[in-house]
């Protein structure tokens, strides 16, 4: 697919970490690598956090007035932990209300500063996805999904009700692996 026929497509991030893009910590940089430059979408239509930048209350403002009202479709994976974009247990940002960008400075995972969606873009976004491939990610997948745990604990559980698409190993620990897991 050539640039004409990606044209009307926007391109947003989730999250990112707050490294340089040439990092192989990147989210942009995987992306750019795996996903846009092989399919030739235009610049102009990439929207990247800027979370090199040290001023992260200021990528915040930047980010969150760049994003559209709602996201057509948010992609997002699972951590081990059940954490999803830069929401991890036990954040504030998994009871974020009113802003739409949150800046993490003490990430579980290195590295600790990130910026990151919060939980009410995920609410208003019109689909949602989650991909998750691997048994290191069962027992998250298994706790987001049928669990009681809250969105505090497993922040996975925001996104329970929309698109999972899970591989046998990270679906090995649910009641019926084979059934639908969306609303």
């Amino acid at each position: 697919m050539g640039q004409e026929k990606w044209r009307g497509v926007e391109i947003y991030f989730a999250d990112e970490r707050a490294v340089p893009i040439d990092d192989p910590q990147s989210n942009f940089r995987m992306v750019r690598v795996t996903l846009l430059e092989p399919v030739g979408i235009p610049a102009r239509n990439i929207h990247r956090i800027q979370a090199e930048d040290p001023d992260l209350e200021e990528v915040v403002r930047a980010y969150q007035s760049a994003l559209p009202t709602a996201l057509d479709l948010i992609i997002l994976g699972i951590g081990d932990d059940g954490h999803t974009a830069s929401i991890f247990p036990g954040s504030p940002v998994a009871r974020e209300a009113v802003a739409r960008v949150a800046a993490v400075r003490d990430s579980p995972k290195p590295p600790l500063r990130r910026v990151t969606i919060t939980p009410r873009v995920l609410r208003e976004a019109r689909e949602i996805m989650v991909l998750a491939t691997g048994s290191s990610k069962a027992e998250a997948v298994a706790r987001a999904l049928e669990g009681t745990t809250d969105p505090d604990r497993i922040p996975a559980r925001l996104v329970r009700e929309r698109e999972w698409l899970l591989d046998r190993d990270a679906a090995r620990l649910l009641k019926d692996p084979d059934a639908p897991q969306s609303a």
